[in-house]
């Protein structure tokens, strides 16, 4: 897979997700059905592109403790699947190397295979319904509700940038059910844009998009494409947010961080507050918000033994949802790493965990899609992140979850010094939505 290299600012990044579909029975090379590395399109850098739209939130003060969601009840409903997505997606991930960093998007995740879902049938759709952890939501309010949170998302708040895009390319000679574009069209506002995938100049038409909508941090993101590919979903989110109370940095020092494989001298960002923050026998936890204060960086630091795996492992939606609730206005001093990271992950054997294997499979059924026999051959997710005094380039947080324990009344000034391994997740706090989660262990 080929390397591109993009520019990173302060503040702002990119995440970009691809599914790419291939037909059954072509004469793609034999390595593909085996091996998803090859010639497959492959994603160049994790960045989020803008949207048109972007307004402005009214400043409010902040609340002691998270609102309830200003959803209706459907959309209740879709956002507790988002939230047991994300955190089943986030727990699977983090088994396979709990000792190296882990970033993703979980909407931008979500966002594609959400188009997807919609052109599958029978027992691929059940399975793809049970990865998402939908439930007995029913396709319409599935579609219904990522809609609405798309929309919800397109007001972020002063001195933020959040925004979504979808597309979905397929190859010209691939017969496309109507609904299914409808679908996209209607509910994922997808561009739909029919290519000669034979023809160099495809790959260049789907980059050319990929570089506007990036506002050009991304300058592509497919390296080739074949006549065996059928369909390519592209779904790209980008987050750019300044803090609400910046880090000065004439605070930042040099301090000890203990990684898995020792200690190691991080710029340790600090600054004494007002913090929105609760803590548990086994962790800490502070609220850290950009801009109006609707989106926040939730940093989730374990303490007295528990070790970051353990946090994870346990981490349940019901105790989110407990967790969410319990964070209170405090006076205290934090440190924090300043750090900065990239990763890009195959998705295909984590989703399969999750139980959408089927999918990936000669037994695929999409024939709500297309009258051809095809199935997923790739799901390609790259992220980027920086946290720095400023603000986020892309802060991805992870939901933290401790045994059951009693929350601890906080009173007096706590001291959080965020110098071992910790879960961050990036949320809005209007939806209920988690945008980005993050293990860090090694800033």
């Amino acid at each position: 897979m080929k390397n591109h290299s993009f520019n990173r600012k302060i503040g702002g990044s990119l995440l970009a997700l691809s599914l790419i579909l291939s037909a059954m029975g072509c004469t793609a090379p034999a390595s593909r059905s085996a091996d998803p590395q090859p010639s497959m399109p492959s994603i160049a850098s994790p960045d989020r592109f803008p949207v048109e739209q972007s307004s402005v939130l009214q400043p409010s003060n902040p609340p002691t403790s998270r609102p309830a969601s200003k959803l209706n009840p459907m959309n209740s409903k879709f956002i507790a699947a988002q939230t047991r997505f994300s955190l089943n997606l986030f727990s699977t991930l983090q088994k396979k190397d709990p000792k190296k960093n882990l970033f993703i998007s979980p909407i931008s995740i979500s966002q594609a295979i959400s188009m997807i879902y919609n052109g599958a049938a029978a027992e691929t759709q059940s399975a793809i319904a049970s990865a998402l952890a939908l439930e007995n939501l029913s396709l319409d309010d599935f579609n219904s509700g990522n809609e609405d949170l798309r929309n919800a998302l397109e007001h972020p708040g002063r001195d933020i940038q959040l925004s979504i895009a979808n597309s979905l390319w397929t190859n010209q000679d691939t017969p496309i059910n109507p609904d299914f574009i409808r679908r996209n069209q209607q509910f994922y506002n997808a561009k739909v844009e029919s290519l000669d995938f034979n023809n160099n100049k495809s790959v260049g038409i789907i980059n050319n998009w990929v570089k506007r909508n990036t506002q050009g941090k991304i300058e592509g993101i497919v390296d080739q494409l074949s006549g065996a590919d059928r369909l390519i979903l592209v779904n790209a989110t980008y987050f750019k947010g300044e803090w609400s109370s910046p880090f000065k940095l004439d605070q930042t020092t040099s301090q000890d961080f203990s990684t898995p494989d020792g200690n190691k001298r991080v710029p340790m960002m600090a600054k004494r507050g007002t913090f929105r923050y609760f803590e548990l026998k086994g962790l800490q936890a502070v609220a850290l918000p950009y801009g109006d204060r609707r989106l926040n960086l939730y940093v989730f630091l374990p303490r007295n033994g528990q070790t970051l795996d353990s946090v994870i492992q346990t981490l349940s939606p019901e105790a989110w949802t407990r967790w969410m609730s319990e964070f209170r206005m405090v006076p205290g001093y934090l440190q924090l790493p300043r750090f900065k990271m990239e990763s890009e992950l195959e998705l295909k054997k984590p989703l399969s965990e999750l139980g959408m294997g089927i999918a990936f499979s000669d037994k695929a059924n999409f024939s709500s899609l297309t009258t051809h026999p095809v199935h997923i051959d790739q799901v390609i997710h790259k992220t980027l992140v920086e946290v720095d005094e400023a603000g986020t380039t892309a802060a991805a947080a992870t939901a933290i979850g401790i045994r059951s324990t009693s929350i601890e009344a906080v009173k007096t000034p706590f001291e959080m010094k965020v110098n071992q391994p910790f879960l961050c997740v990036l949320r809005d706090d209007k939806t209920g939505a988690i945008l980005f989660m993050g293990a860090i262990n090694n800033p």
